[in-house]
């Protein structure tokens, strides 16, 4: 019985100091992916696996390549890539969708109007989101297959 113990308690301080070590290295491959991709992977947070998944869909297969490529270009440099979310902002385009659908232009159309509407216009009311942090994998490679096709 001594024995088992000794066993069990000599893998339980091997695992207490293997486990944290390995855990807070790279998953194994993202070393491989060029400078550029691992920095934004890094500022891809919790949205960093959804990018790997795209590298790794594409380097299955040799014909690919070219679109492993693109993957490795869009993911690197999508770090300032951005957006604003906000009700002030949809109010907004849902007033340029009407006008677009009725084909209504009267040339009047001003920031003062707009701002009576909807009250006046200021980044201050709107969410920044980065597209590194928000983007899948579905539009990803989505995006990425489109591109190839045409």
């Amino acid at each position: 019985m001594a024995k088992k113990s000794y066993s069990f308690l000599l893998l339980m301080a091997i695992s207490t100091v293997i486990f944290p070590v390995y855990c807070s290295h790279p998953k194994p491959g993202i070393s491989t992916f060029p400078k550029d991709v691992q920095a934004s992977l890094i500022q891809a947070g919790s949205n960093a696996q959804e990018l790997i998944d795209v590298i790794h869909h594409y380097s299955k297969s040799p014909p690919d390549s070219l679109k492993l490529k693109a993957a490795y270009f869009l993911i690197g440099n999508m770090e300032e890539w951005h957006y604003y979310q906000g009700e002030q902002l949809d109010h907004y385009q849902d007033y340029f969708k009407s006008v677009r659908a009725e084909e209504v232009y009267t040339g009047a159309m001003n920031r003062k109007y707009l701002g009576s509407l909807y009250g006046p216009f200021s980044y201050d009311n709107l969410r920044l989101k980065y597209d590194i942090r928000e983007v899948t994998k579905k539009q990803l490679i989505e995006n990425i297959d489109m591109a190839f096709k045409v």
